[in-house]
């Protein structure tokens, strides 16, 4: 009887720690939406970011290296956002496309003299990043 009752005991705890333990789901459906609220704002904020660094790099006062930071910090924040695996290639290879721009745009001002070898090799290491990032996520797993 003694073995019976203590069996039931740890089976009413089990199960009643199991239903405390998980939150309802409409909580959690409000903290996934309070989240992804979260998410969009930073995203938001850092495209602006970018847009005003990107803006200010072309009529020289701010360094590459500043453009490449906030780029990099909006592009993981996109990929937070992304709900597939398919979303995050197709935004990794639109990364690619935009790096390989920059790289472009950064040696021919090398030609000319406005810029050094230094930003070249910058702009040249962003776009290697997200080259790298879009083969990861092609090979992993969905």
């Amino acid at each position: 009887m003694r073995k019976f009752s203590l069996t039931a005991l740890f089976l009413s705890v089990l199960v009643l720690s199991h239903d405390y333990a998980q939150p309802p789901a409409a909580a959690q459906t409000s903290k996934t939406k309070a989240l992804k609220q979260l998410l969009l704002q930073r995203r938001n904020t850092l495209r602006s970011v970018e847009e005003m660094l990107r803006e200010r790099h072309r009529h020289g006062t701010v360094a590459l290296e500043d453009v490449v930071r906030a780029t990099i910090a909006r592009v993981e924040s996109e990929l937070e956002l992304a709900d597939s695996k398919q979303a995050r290639i197709a935004l990794l290879q639109k990364q690619v496309e935009e790096a390989k721009k920059l790289e472009d745009m950064e040696n021919r001002r090398l030609k000319v003299n406005t810029v050094s070898k230094l930003e070249v090799l910058r702009a040249r290491a962003l776009r290697l990043k997200f080259e790298i990032a879009l083969e990861r996520e092609k090979g992993s797993s969905p």
